[in-house]
């Protein structure tokens, strides 16, 4: 037999799970910063095998007062031992050892770090935990065996100074500190207990309060540390949340064999990964994404443990790794807006009332691997980073655009593997100064931490146009020659003189009454050849060489007309009385108003002048010669401008409407014909339908007021709106509603019935019909009724809501929570029907209750 050759090499098959790396094998530091942003902590393993060698890195971002931007302050250094093994022998030392060996065993997964907020003391606190495979892993009986981690609290105070604290929590799990209890979810717990005290006693009450949220397999822990200035010792309360059953299922699902022959990592990293994914701040995301046919999100607040909302999604399908992973989310500031990843979209819903408000796309590469968001600069922009280290900005309220573009993040994109970055991402103080984000990087890279500068405003820049702006000098151009003179842009950008009486197909007068309410400077003076010259705006600029557009500038507005049609209008002087301002005062204002990213200003500009016509629609110089017919038709103009937007963009307008609360200034107008539009979606129907729908409105509550038939008086104009709102929805599919926010009815001066001011009815039953209709998809529509209907009762309306109660809405409604808990109500005679509640809260474990709990299909 010959020799074998020894260079020749043998593949032996191998169990691949064997050498699945963990994340922990390649990183040996993990970072954590306070809810605020102030601190920043990153805990250095320097060697992972020797659990004696551990450092904590600490900054301060500091505000520079003389640059006015915001700064990493120098690195702080300080040894800590994670686990003494080097004690005397006692039952102390054998738990430490214990701790040790857990460490440098297989049986480690990985740590976490938190920082609170500062005490006012002047200290905060710093919580490591160690986390071990058992601590992921969803197994809810007693006697099975499991070598759970640890946690370990520091105190660190405004030197750097660190101490350890005698507190110990024996297991492991993701942490985070909950943001300071002085915020808005506290103060509402504390206003519906109905406690009263002082706001000084209740900013120091939460200033001497920590609570740790701790996630592990088995469930939710809140540990709660109260200090006590006198004695320098911490309370310490522990409370055990149960998950959902939606989570519960989940984590038995990522843990399953089946998903396991996909991994590419241990399933402790999985399932750390999805507890990642389910927290952000002070808030649980549960969402399902593949098995579970049920489409709501459910989002809870841990400070309350309440229930926030219900959303509702379209079903999607992921593959086999990402069935049960959430999609990334973000809570605004002012926790009004969630906004959530769903397959290939990104989806913005309204928490009051969970009802989607808008959706973006990404062209490349889809959303699904987004790895979390940030709501920045008064929740008006989102930052959104993928794993893939790229990053894109959404300017929420001031954009068009239905898609975003990622970028890299740095220009050098060869530098190897880098873990996903850390969620530290340090706000500037405006949008002209940088972003710093912290990212790390492995063991065996020479600069493990990373601190990129992102530069908002290099992502934000409009497209590029002709930024040659032509500038007119007032001085220069204002009509003052013995006839109106007219300015046009010539073929070189250059400014032309046009004797508007020399034009062959325009007749000056054309250009006459642009603003026929206001007193024309020209009427009070009683030369006609000084008149003559003053009836023409203070300025006429052609924009195009075939001078079809033209730029009017009147004495209280600002004009562009595209031959017969208004394209743009702006308010520059709101107060008639005002004497006319000198052109030195002028605003400078850049729109162009053919493209989309001043269309959002413009539309707001229609409705502003919208609100000043109005005020403006009772001069008496309005009775001389044609001059209402004139107004009139500028008022029509006006409004075609916002229902051309509200048409092609209807995703845009639902997020200003909400924004700026639009729909408030069409109420306080009373105009129905564009309300009727917005709330039905009145978009293939012509003005003259709406104008009939509301006069007959009109008509039938004079008459039906005049004979006090109120019942009537409702079913009348309901079948009105019925008829005119169904035109558009034969044989087509049911479009998302253009109105997404709910009026506060009770708190709209007009809008409520009342007998005494003879109040019209028309405004109320519009939207009492468009939630009620709405509210058969989503039961968030009636959040907003359920308030006024008491306020009718209370003013003697109730006829008005009784055949309210047999709408759709309350009989053939299906239950939009139908993976939710009940709790069902004893009933007090054998009559009387079975009642439910939903749980809305997250249960404590092992809590003896004494209602019964069960699911209802």
């Amino acid at each position: 037999m010959e020799d074998m050759d020894p260079h020749i090499e043998i593949t032996i098959p191998i169990d691949r799970k064997a050498y699945l790396i963990k994340e922990s094998e390649l990183f040996t530091k993990y970072a954590g910063f306070s809810q605020d942003e102030s601190f920043i902590a990153i805990l250095d393993s320097v060697d992972p095998n020797n659990d004696q060698n551990f450092k904590l890195l600490m900054y301060k971002v500091i505000t520079n007062e003389v640059t006015k931007t915001k700064e990493i302050s120098e690195e702080h250094s300080q040894p800590i031992i994670i686990a003494d093994e080097e004690q005397e022998e006692n039952e102390v030392s054998e738990k430490q050892e214990l701790q040790g060996n857990l460490i440098r065993s297989s049986k480690f997964a990985s740590w976490s770090i938190a920082v609170s907020h500062e005490h006012q003391e002047q200290f905060r606190l710093v919580a490591i935990s160690c986390i071990s495979v058992d601590d992921m892993i969803h197994l809810p009986y007693e006697d099975i065996e499991r070598l759970c981690g640890f946690t370990k609290i520091w105190k660190v105070d405004n030197n750097f100074n660190i101490e350890k604290c005698e507190i110990e929590i024996e297991y492991g799990g993701v942490i985070q500190f909950l943001p300071n209890t002085d915020d808005k979810a506290t103060d509402k717990a504390i206003d519906k207990a109905g406690n009263e005290t002082s706001d000084e006693a209740n900013d120091d009450k939460a200033n001497d309060k920590f609570t740790l949220i701790l996630v592990k397999g088995l469930g939710i822990y809140k540990h709660s540390f109260s200090y006590s200035s006198d004695s320098k010792q911490f309370q310490h309360d522990t409370l055990m949340l149960d998950y959902p059953e939606r989570i519960i299922d989940a984590l038995k699902y990522n843990y399953s064999e089946y998903v396991s022959k996909y991994l590419t990592v241990p399933r402790s990293d999985t399932m750390r990964k999805y507890f990642l994914r389910c927290l952000n701040g002070p808030y649980l995301l549960v969402d399902t994404s593949g098995r579970d046919p049920n489409k709501n999100i459910e989002l809870y607040d841990l400070r309350t443990n309440q229930l926030l909302n219900v959303f509702k999604r379209y079903k999607f399908v992921l593959s086999i790794l990402d069935r049960e992973k959430p999609g990334a989310f973000a809570v605004s500031s002012d926790e009004k807006l969630l906004v959530f990843v769903a397959g290939n979209d990104l989806k913005i819903y309204l928490i009051e009332n969970g009802l989607e408000l808008s959706s973006l796309s990404c062209k490349d590469s889809g959303m699904h691997s987004v790895d979390f968001m940030k709501f920045i600069f008064n929740d008006e922009k989102l930052l959104i980073f993928k794993n893939d280290r790229t990053v894109a900005v959404w300017d929420i309220f001031n954009s068009v655009r239905e898609f975003i573009n990622f970028i890299p993040l740095e220009k050098d994109t060869t530098s190897g593997l880098v873990k996903p970055m850390t969620r530290i991402v340090i706000d500037p103080i405006s949008e002209n100064k940088p972003f710093t984000i912290l990212s790390i990087r492995p063991f065996f890279d020479e600069n493990q931490i990373v601190w990129d500068a992102f530069d908002l405003k290099e992502h934000l820049e409009r497209s590029v146009l002709d930024q040659n702006w032509i500038k007119l000098d007032p001085s220069k151009h204002i009509i003052t020659d013995s006839a109106p003179n007219a300015y046009g842009i010539g073929e070189n950008n250059e400014i032309d003189k046009v004797l508007l009486t020399d034009l062959i197909e325009a007749n000056p007068k054309y250009y006459l009454g642009i603003e026929p309410w206001t007193v024309h400077p020209a009427e009070k003076i009683s030369d006609t050849y000084i008149k003559q010259r003053l009836q023409f705006p203070r300025y006429i600029i052609y924009l195009d060489t075939k001078q079809k557009t033209r730029l009017l500038i009147g004495y209280n507005t600002i004009q562009v007309w595209h031959e017969k049609r208004l394209e743009f209008i702006h308010v520059v002087n709101d107060d008639p009385e005002t004497p006319e301002e000198p052109h030195e005062k002028f605003k400078v204002i850049e729109i162009r108003y053919e493209h989309e990213d001043s269309v959002i200003q413009i539309v707001r500009d229609a409705i502003k002048t919208l609100v000043y016509l109005d005020s403006q629609s009772k001069s008496v110089n309005l009775a001389v010669g044609g001059k209402r017919i004139t107004f009139n038709e500028i008022v029509r103009q006006t409004k075609n401008i916002i229902t051309r937007f509200i048409v092609l963009y209807s995703n845009p307008w639902r997020l200003i409407d909400f924004h700026y609360k639009l729909m408030l200034e069409f109420i306080k107008l009373k105009d129905y014909p564009l309300i009727t539009r917005i709330l039905f979606n009145e978009k293939n129907v012509s003005r003259d339908d709406f104008e009939k729908c509301i006069s007959q409105i009109l008509s039938v509550v004079s008459e039906d007021k005049e004979n006090n038939n109120k019942t009537k008086l409702k079913e009348n104009i309901i079948n009105i709106i019925s008829k005119h709102s169904s035109k558009n929805l034969k044989n087509k599919e049911k479009m998302r509603p253009l109105h997404s926010w709910l009026v506060p009815l009770k708190d709209i001066e007009g809008i409520l019935l009342d007998e005494e001011y003879n109040t019209d009815p028309t405004m109320l039953t519009l939207f009492l019909e468009y939630y009620s209709n709405n509210a058969m998809d989503n039961i968030g529509w009636l959040n907003v009724v359920s308030e006024v209907i008491p306020e009718l009762y209370d003013r003697n309306y109730w006829w008005y809501v009784q055949e309210f109660y047999y709408k759709p809405c309350f009989g053939r409604k299906r239950l939009d929570m139908s993976s939710m808990m009940f709790h069902e109500i004893k009933k007090h005679s054998e009559n009387s029907l079975k009642v439910y509640m939903p749980i809305t809260q997250l249960i404590p474990h092992n809590k003896d209750r004494n209602f019964k709990l069960e699911y209802i299909k």
